[in-house]
């Protein structure tokens, strides 16, 4: 990896890109920002909170507003929210910034183990996974430089894979 580069860990929610992204953290010893994180302390309320009262577009308002600021960091670990590929520009600029990681783990795994009460996109249920998941998978799969498969129970080996394909990018 590019010194001063930043990791930008993309995939469906509920991927493993959180979990994935403090392993790296400890590994690689920089630091690790949480986008929905960063945006529920910017903006003093919950996600589903922003979405109930103001809608997904404003949601990816914030995000990309969000994604500019954090992409003037260096040496950064960003699990990003799943739908920052929605837009363009947020390719854009972690494209100019970063590597794009994408975390895919299948949807059958993810609904085994999500909660459904802090994702407004599942406030319908589970099931609905499978609609996101088919309307972004080619955008993930494009977008990325690398590709990661989180399937196992083997959390660890998914990180050591990643850290093995970053030495291809010194």
């Amino acid at each position: 990896m590019k010194k001063n580069n930043n990791i930008y860990l993309t995939g469906m929610m509920g991927a493993g890109k959180t979990t994935i992204g403090k392993l790296l953290k400890q590994e690689l010893k920089i630091n690790l920002i949480d986008a929905d994180e960063y945006i529920i302390m910017t903006q003093k309320m919950s996600i589903s909170d922003i979405f109930a009262k103001f809608g997904e577009k404003k949601f990816r308002d914030i995000e990309t507003k969000m994604l500019k600021k954090i992409s003037k960091l260096k040496n950064t670990i960003v699990s990003t929210g799943g739908g920052i590929i929605l837009r363009n520009e947020n390719i854009k600029i972690m494209r100019t910034s970063g590597i794009i990681i994408n975390i895919y783990r299948s949807c059958k795994n993810i609904i085994k183990t999500i909660d459904t009460n802090s994702r407004p996109l599942l406030k319908n249920g589970r099931s609905k996974i499978y609609s996101i998941y088919k309307t972004r998978k080619e955008i993930y799969r494009k977008t990325a430089d690398i590709i990661i498969s989180n399937n196992t129970n083997d959390i660890g080996n998914a990180v050591k894979r990643i850290l093995k394909k970053l030495d291809i990018y010194n």
